[in-house]
């Protein structure tokens, strides 16, 4: 047959690097072939990534940053973490859902992430940065409107004496970041 297409997702192309559920959606991105395109499933409906002109269809998007993709986390935007930078994944109307035609990606930072989750603690997205030996809180600024990343090893650099190699949020009875 001449009618035919690869799957975005194969032994050949590559599988994706990480997943995240947001805005009833399944994201998908990171792949070998494709690594910094987000891929995201019609909304309410897991399992299709079929493409067609309708509101709530499938999304493929490539971000506004060439570098492999690390990890993805939702928060009031869906973020997704590179090897050079953090980009934010929203809606061009702030009121709305994202869809095919409302999808807007923007860099927040230039730090860069290091092949761990992120973990949501609150109001921040914390990560590791792409040395593994800092962790960042990616947090929104009010007054400049725009997302900051802080360096949380201010107090001691050395206080990770080792590289990260995975992160864990403990939400009782304290709330810690292991």
């Amino acid at each position: 047959t001449t009618n035919w297409a690869e799957s975005a997702f194969s032994k050949f192309r590559g599988f994706t690097r990480t997943a995240s559920f947001y805005e009833n959606r399944l994201w998908f991105t990171g792949s070998s072939v494709e690594p910094s395109t987000v891929f995201a499933s019609a909304s309410g409906d897991y399992f299709n990534f079929l493409i067609n002109p309708l509101a709530d269809s499938s999304i493929k998007r490539i971000v506004d940053s060439s570098e492999d993709a690390r990890w993805l986390q939702g928060k009031r935007y869906l973020f997704m973490g590179t090897t050079g930078t953090t980009v934010s994944i929203r809606s061009a109307d702030r009121d709305s859902l994202i869809t095919l035609n409302n999808i807007q990606t923007k860099n927040e930072n230039t730090y860069g992430s290091a092949d761990i989750q992120a973990e949501l603690a609150n109001d921040v997205v914390v990560y590791a940065q792409s040395d593994k030996r800092k962790l960042r809180a990616l947090y929104y600024n009010n007054d400049e409107d725009i997302y900051r990343s802080t360096n949380l090893n201010t107090g001691n650099d050395e206080i990770l004496n080792s590289t990260v190699k995975e992160m864990f949020l403990q939400k009782q009875p304290y709330q810690i970041i292991w």
